[in-house]
């Protein structure tokens, strides 16, 4: 009985586990940045027909948002707009120096229903490159 059970608790969890979301409406990307660095996320879409971005947010690492110094995450979030292809280009940079830290490219696919597709991922980048989160 104890053998059944732990197969039945197996069998859930590899099946929960597969379940992650790939596609959808509005995609999230969380990158993450400390802007007391003088270091900024800048972003550049393709096109913009097929996806815009329609929240940007900031999430402190630390509970008192204004303590010097602390970082955080940088919260987009995009829309597809129509069917089609388009790039998300980030770069991390200080906007008075040409140097260019981090970049990321989001390589992207909206279908006919507006749902987003990530079809490629590249960039240069101190971590795993951040991937994006489908809602």
């Amino acid at each position: 009985m104890k053998k059944i059970l732990v197969l039945a608790l197996c069998i859930i969890m590899v099946t929960a586990c597969g379940k992650t979301k790939t596609s959808s409406k509005t995609m999230e990307i969380k990158l993450y940045g400390n802007g007391t660095t003088g270091y900024v996320w800048n972003y550049v879409i393709e096109n913009n027909d097929v996806i815009l971005l329609s929240e940007e947010n900031f999430e402190s690492e630390n509970e008192d948002a204004l303590v010097d110094g602390a970082g955080g995450n940088y919260i987009y979030t995009f829309k597809g707009q129509k069917e089609g292809t388009s790039k998300i280009t980030f770069t991390y940079q200080r906007p008075w120096e040409e140097e260019i830290l981090y970049d990321i490219t989001y390589e992207v696919e909206v279908d006919s229903s507006n749902k987003i597709t990530l079809k490629n991922l590249t960039g240069n980048y101190d971590k795993d490159l951040p991937q994006p989160i489908f809602k």
